[in-house]
């Protein structure tokens, strides 16, 4: 994972970056050490075998990263709060539908924190597909996404992940036509 310039990649995104300072500093009341390069490697690894689960469609290696009190708020939508329905939302039941991820690239722009909480703001980039009764989707999109991370019993698991959806294009495809 590359580490590009910030400002660049982030201009427009002051609100994300808002609502972590606002999740960081509300978590703890007295300034705690800065987290070690220890823990920003760990995070890294966790954002590597995050991108990796999502590719290879395991649902338990993705699901494994996340907090009990795990909460999402993916583009325009409201907050998803709990393990549970975060799961029901990224893996539903099946009803004959197929979503796969095509491609995903996770730029890590910066790793901080302090004490037992960390976070990473990202740019992202998707392309994923949605396969149902012989139609199929195609999207790809950028994001600009910050994950918070909160470390216990010496093991670090994501806590909040929160993304804006930028440059989406669909593409879709309808069954073919039998001939006559």
């Amino acid at each position: 994972m590359t580490i590009p310039d910030v400002g660049k990649i982030l201009r427009g995104s002051s609100v994300l970056v808002l609502l972590c300072l606002l999740q960081l500093g509300a978590s703890k009341p007295a300034r705690a050490a800065e987290i070690t390069a220890d823990d920003k490697r760990r995070i890294t690894q966790i954002m590597t075998d995050y991108r990796e689960g999502w590719l290879a469609d395991d649902q338990t290696k993705v699901l494994g990263l996340l907090a009990e009190d795990m909460m999402i708020i993916p583009s325009g939508q409201a907050p998803i709060v709990g393990k549970k329905l975060v799961a029901d939302f990224w893996f539903p039941a099946p009803d004959g539908s197929k979503t796969t991820i095509d491609h995903y690239e996770i730029d890590l722009l910066e790793i901080g924190g302090s004490g037992e909480l960390g976070y990473t703001l990202e740019n992202g980039r998707l392309t994923w597909s949605y396969a149902k009764d012989g139609r199929k989707t195609t999207t790809s999109q950028e994001s600009s996404e910050i994950t918070l991370f909160r470390k216990a019993g010496g093991a670090w698991k994501i806590m909040r992940r929160i993304w804006t959806d930028r440059n989406v294009k669909r593409t879709a495809t309808s069954p073919a036509k039998k001939a006559d």
